[in-house]
């Protein structure tokens, strides 16, 4: 390929690198640079090239190529790209070599290909073309060479007509040959046509698996015997070169010993000096052999294969890789380049004969490899996402059972069968979750991996139902057999995760209490906490998420679900702990921001609010007027204050020298009719006679911008005036004799109380129809003042009743809803009321329903104070009053 060649004017770059030149002229500055260049002298040869004319196309392409040798990629780039128009064959070829080649520029988009590719076919098309762009278009990785692998053959078939001593382009040729599939024979004797010496290492291993791939079998082996001897001729033979020799002769061995055709294999896989790895190749390969043409030497074999296989430290033993033999690349000193192992070992044709002669601990080893060969293929490898439950079936039939087997192939086996069946049609996958724990357990205790353990969680992640039930099985596992701090976390992280995604807190939580025991790594720490929070075990949650932050303070996620379970004023001092990592966290801006936020947030809910809210009650009833000492008189106070107290003391049992009373709500009687007439404690409360005693709820006082917007009276308890003892002897003592300012009391807070009981009952009867109490209308709040006015609460009472028998027989026979049904009744009771004012109806007096019982203020006024018994309710009001004005 090299020659030697006299003094050319203008050398070109091809000419410098591939071509012995005469040195130049002394006095002409090119060829003094060339001779710099030639000598790989860069640096110097770049300093003497930029003396000269840089723009000149053929000196730029070897400025450019100085400076690719000096490590100056992107000058060297630039300086081409900048010239493409102008360049010579030999700068198109550079450029194409740094586009394609160099790993810099390897990153680039397809811009670069897309603006030097035709440029180099055009070139690589010429009737002449430079060796440089011979070694640009061989050595390059072109994607229409990917896309059209015939083209490409084509092109380089043409160049080798140019240069068919060049023996990188004829092995480029060869190697397209066999992408194009293109018969053995052709492939021979595209080698065996190149007749010049000598043959560099590459060339002579492609020449030898070509001769043997066509029979050529001694021919072959006197390639392999002179690359042995040029290895041992190295300073340094490489032992993996010389394995590779003696692996090819073994398999040409085969082939021609029909005798012992494994011998060779047998003798490198028992040969103590071999590495496990190697052992395991010629062990395959003479299985492969045997399997061919020596059936019985398989059992003997396999359990051999099997042995060494195992004796190799943290290696995969199920995998589909174990049925043969890698084609894996290698070199030697001055090869020219990489070539492929001797290809042999391949056991992938005699699945059944394997698994029929094989036995024992072996034949589980093959059924396990065909499987997981079949799983790969079809499955893992492929762009399928659902096979057919028939698929699965037929594995796990060809699998068998091997749960009896759950330390076989350091759990290997049993993870597989675990993946297989966790994909049939309604596994049980409670227990799959066990096998699941079993093989992850062993497979630890022997430091191996599962390379499909991953496999069950993609499966559980489809359905929440798949998790749960499978992590009870987990969950099972662990109570009955213990695993030490860390090792337990570790092997159910992913399950973890999965449990996570699914929101099932409850299994997470059984998960995490066993497996974080003693654990105090932060992820571990992490998911007891989450798994806590969710099950409202709060105290146990704030220790975990402590531990996290105590590892690793600027864990997000941990800073974040503490800040949530800062609920109220208890969680202040868990707040100020955790203050400064949220002012030291340094995350990025979107979590800062967000942590920000919930910060905020947790300090609102942990105010005082009762604080607040205690300042805001007392300053309220500060406004209310201090308990009387002096004596009080009833004509001292107004008719509703007498009312309300005579009938809170009632209502709570209360005997005249109390002075602390409870609330009306633990009272078994009616304090008022209406709960608006309630108000009349508020009479109350201004008379001096009652204040609030300070062991009443602050949930009595809604609270509203900042502001009491009113009084639950049910839940107020009282404290009395010493006063009230001796006034209500007084007032018990009246027998009707009213004090005079009472007199125009009386009538307007007796039709208060009258309307409120035509409400309660109103409400009554439609609560015993379920239906909605009625609402607060101006219709009802006139149909129950013209009652009052015409007739007794007794009277109305009937008239109410009527009314809402009328509504009922209503709603039975059309389509209403409840609350069209209460309207109704207010409605009907409005028209027995027009029947009685048109005499069509008398109304009758109705006694009061027993579920109804009579209110506390009802008794007293017209009862203790007044001595009428209950003409409040069986007097119409307008009598009452005239007999009153008649007084």
């Amino acid at each position: 390929m090299v020659t030697s060649t006299p003094l050319l004017d203008n050398c070109s770059l091809s000419d410098l690198i591939f071509l012995k030149v005469n040195k130049g002229d002394s006095s002409n500055p090119e060829k003094v640079a060339d001779d710099l260049l030639r000598e790989a002298r860069y640096e110097q040869a770049l300093s003497s090239y930029l003396q000269l004319d840089p723009t000149d196309p053929r000196l730029a392409t070897k400025i450019a190529y100085c400076e690719w040798m000096l490590d100056q990629y992107e000058e060297a780039r630039q300086r081409l790209i900048v010239r493409i128009e102008t360049l010579d064959g030999d700068g198109i070829a550079l450029l194409s070599k740094l586009i394609s080649i160099d790993r810099d520029f390897w990153k680039r988009d397809g811009d670069d290909e897309a603006l030097i590719w035709p440029r180099l076919k055009t070139v690589t098309s010429a009737s002449t073309v430079p060796l440089m762009a011979v070694f640009a278009r061989i050595q390059g990785r072109w994607t229409a060479d990917i896309r059209d692998p015939a083209q490409k053959l084509y092109d380089l078939s043409r160049l080798l007509t140019f240069y068919p001593d060049c023996q990188p382009l004829r092995i480029a040729v060869f190697e397209s040959m066999q992408r194009m599939r293109v018969s053995a024979e052709e492939q021979y004797a595209l080698l065996h046509a190149h007749s010049s010496s000598p043959l560099i290492p590459k060339f002579m291993w492609l020449q030898a698996s070509a001769a043997a791939e066509v029979g050529r079998f001694d021919e072959a082996l006197g390639y392999l015997t002179q690359l042995e001897s040029n290895e041992h001729l190295a300073d340094q033979p490489s032992q993996e070169v010389l394995w590779e020799i003696e692996i090819a002769r073994c398999a040409i061995h085969a082939k021609t010993n029909p005798l012992e055709p494994a011998s060779g294999f047998i003798r490198l896989g028992n040969d103590a000096s071999c590495s496990f790895e190697g052992r395991v190749i010629a062990h395959r390969s003479a299985l492969a052999v045997a399997c061919e043409s020596a059936a019985h030497l398989i059992p003997e074999l396999a359990d051999s294969f099997l042995n060494t296989l195992e004796s190799i430290k943290n290696d995969i033993i199920i995998s589909s890789t174990g049925l043969m033999n890698p084609l894996s690349p290698f070199t030697g000193n001055r090869w020219g380049g990489y070539v492929t192992s001797w290809s042999c070992g391949d056991l992938t044709p005699y699945k059944q004969l394997l698994i029929d002669t094989t036995k024992g601990r072996s034949n589980r080893l093959f059924c396990a490899l065909f499987v997981i060969e079949t799983l790969e293929s079809d499955f893992l490898y492929t762009d399928t996402d659902e096979l057919s439950a028939e698929f699965w079936d037929n594995l796990a039939r060809d699998l068998g059972d091997v749960t009896e087997y759950p330390d076989e192939f350091k759990g290997e086996l049993l993870s597989l069968y675990t993946v297989i069946h966790a994909h049939r049609v309604r596994p049980n996958w409670a227990k799959l979750g066990q096998y699941w724990m079993i093989s992850a357990q062993v497979a630890q205790k022997h430091e191996a991996e599962l390379p499909h353990h991953a496999l069950i969680i993609e499966v559980i992640d489809k359905q929440a139902e798949f998790a749960r039930k499978f992590a009870t099985g987990v969950i099972k596992y662990l109570k009955n057999h213990a695993i030490s701090s860390p090792n337990a976390f570790d092997l159910v992280e992913e399950l973890a995760q999965s449990l996570t995604r699914h929101r099932l807190y409850k299994e997470l939580y059984q998960l995490m209490v066993i497996v974080a025991k003693d654990d105090e790594r932060s992820d571990a720490q992490f998911y007891l906490g989450l798994s806590s929070q969710n099950m409202k075990q709060k105290n146990e949650a704030v220790s975990a998420y402590q531990h996290v932050l105590t590892k690793n303070p600027e864990h997000y996620s941990a800073l974040f679900n503490v800040l949530l379970l800062c609920t109220d004023h208890s969680d202040t001092p868990l707040l100020q702990q955790i203050e400064p990592y949220i002012l030291n966290f340094s995350g990025d801006a979107e979590q800062e921001e967000e942590l920000s936020e919930a910060w905020i947030s947790a300090q609102k809910r942990c105010e005082d609010k009762n604080a607040a809210k205690t300042h805001i009650i007392t300053r309220y009833l500060s406004t209310f007027p201090p308990l009387l000492e002096d004596i009080v008189r009833p004509e001292d106070i107004s008719l509703r204050s007498a009312v309300a107290l005579m009938a809170l003391y009632r209502c709570t049992h209360a005997e005249p020298h109390d002075t602390d009373l409870y609330s009306l709500d633990e009272s078994s009687l009616s304090f008022s009719p209406d709960i608006p007439n309630r108000a009349i404690l508020f009479d109350l409360l201004q008379s001096g006679l009652a204040s609030i005693h300070p062991a009443t709820p602050a949930d009595a006082f809604p609270v509203s911008d900042g502001k009491v917007s009113g009084i639950r009276f049910g839940s107020v308890r009282w404290h009395m005036s010493a006063s009230c003892e001796a006034l209500i002897k007084q007032l018990r003592a009246l027998n009707g004799d009213l004090p005079e300012r009472w007199h125009k009391e009386l009538i307007p807070f007796a039709r208060e109380i009258a309307q409120g009981e035509i409400m309660e009952y109103l409400g009554f009867l439609a609560e015993e129809r379920r239906w909605p109490e009625p609402r607060n209308t101006e219709t009802l709040s006139d149909l129950t003042r013209e009652l009052i006015n015409e007739l007794s609460v007794a009277q109305a009472f009937n008239l109410a009743y009527l009314g809402a028998m009328s509504a009922s027989d209503y709603k039975q026979k059309y389509p209403v809803n409840a609350k069209q049904a209460t309207d109704m009744l207010i409605r009907r009771t409005g028209d027995r009321l027009e029947s009685v004012r048109s005499g069509r109806y008398q109304a009758k007096p109705y006694d009061r329903p027993w579920k109804l019982p009579r209110s506390a203020v009802s008794i007293v006024l017209w009862g203790t104070l007044l001595n009428r018994g209950d003409d409040g309710f069986t007097q119409r009001m307008s009598d009452i009053k005239l007999e009153f004005l008649s007084k």
